[in-house]
């Protein structure tokens, strides 16, 4: 994994003569989620291409990895795959088989860190640059750390399959870094519960969860510490100057840098503005000020993403609306409910309902 600053420094191009990499924008993601796409179809007898076209995507375009596309189209390209292949695990084998190549220059910053913590640090802190339609999540749970992945458009067709994809990935990428006989403590998956289970087990290789308030694998806490494989550790003023160098590609807007965070902070509690405001490193009265001058105030976003939050379990799991009301900061039902009517016109087991008839 040791790289020479020749290197180093390709690592925001793709192939060939491709632009630098720039990283996305609002409601985009890279191309290279499906960078196994076409080895995983032709596994089935596909050709990518129409299904790239179907989905409203240019039929070349993996040839630019680094290439935007609508996060979306990329979700109705998973679930056209998933119904055409007759296969309804084949986020899975994506995220397996594309592995780290799936993250393309992020993994390339990631993999310079000096433990694992850090790189997971940095990997939340920068996937806005790889990915605007979801959210890198990492939290201690006790004696485990648990690092997953949350999805910030509910509408998207194909969630279920999106949240697969982003777990294997997940996956790969800690065990790669830990090496071939870890194992990690549970995968907890905010979708469904599937009818074939065998294959989440054999890409797992633990206790599987579904139905859960958010979508992560658990693991032992202490693997934080370890380095990189196979190469000496890295200096973490050099590691910081490389990730402050990645993040400046490009700044998020205040508002957008609070809903993510809000993504990520709901179902941890945290809920408030100052909160908020520490987490961002900023007093409360400036996060106000900053965010009025954006046309915005705090109680709107955490409304708007409480709302996201909301129709994404109710949409992907069957877990109780009383459930779904607490993973959400309600310490009532009745709250949460005349919230969601407020949102929705109507309530959420009539929302769910409603869904469940198209």
């Amino acid at each position: 994994m040791e790289r020479s600053d020749k290197e180093a420094e390709s690592a925001s191009a793709s192939i060939g003569s491709a632009p630098p990499f720039r990283g996305v924008g609002p409601g985009e993601v890279r191309a290279g989620v499906f960078v196994a796409l076409p080895a995983v179809l032709a596994d089935f007898g596909l050709d990518a291409q129409p299904f790239l076209v179907e989905a409203g995507l240019p039929a070349d375009l993996l040839a630019d990895l680094n290439t935007p596309m609508p996060y979306t189209r990329g979700a109705r390209l998973c679930a056209a795959v998933a119904r055409e292949s007759g296969c309804p695990y084949i986020g899975l084998l994506l995220g397996d088989r594309g592995g780290t190549m799936i993250l393309g220059p992020l993994a390339d910053l990631i993999l310079q860190a000096p433990d694992l913590g850090t790189a997971l640090r940095a990997a939340v802190d920068a996937l806005h640059l790889h990915d605007r339609g979801g959210v890198a999540t990492l939290r201690v749970d006790g004696d485990s750390a648990c690092f997953g992945y949350s999805v910030a458009e509910p509408e998207a067709e194909g969630v279920e399959i999106v949240v697969d994809l982003a777990l294997a990935v997940t996956h790969r990428l800690l065990r790669e870094w830990c090496g071939a006989e870890w194992h990690a403590r549970e995968v907890r998956l905010a979708r469904r519960r599937p009818a074939q289970l065998a294959r989440y087990r054999e890409v797992f290789r633990c206790p599987v969860y579904f139905n859960a308030e958010r979508s992560e694998v658990a693991f032992d806490i202490r693997c934080l510490r370890f380095p990189p494989p196979g190469a000496p550790a890295r200096q973490s003023a050099e590691f910081a100057r490389q990730r402050t160098q990645f993040l400046a590609l490009a700044d998020l807007p205040l508002p957008e840098t609070l809903r993510r965070l809000l993504h990520t902070a709901l179902t941890e509690r945290i809920v408030t503005v100052e909160d908020a405001a520490a987490r961002l490193g900023l007093h409360p009265r400036t996060l106000n000020r900053r965010l009025a001058a954006e046309g915005v105030n705090f109680r709107q976003l955490k409304s708007t993403v409480q709302y996201e939050a909301a129709r994404l379990l109710l949409r992907a799991t069957d877990l109780p609306v009383e459930s779904i009301a607490a993973a959400l900061g309600y310490s009532e039902l009745s709250s949460f409910s005349r919230s969601f009517a407020a949102w929705a016109g109507r309530s959420p087991s009539e929302w769910r309902h409603r869904l469940a008839k198209h």
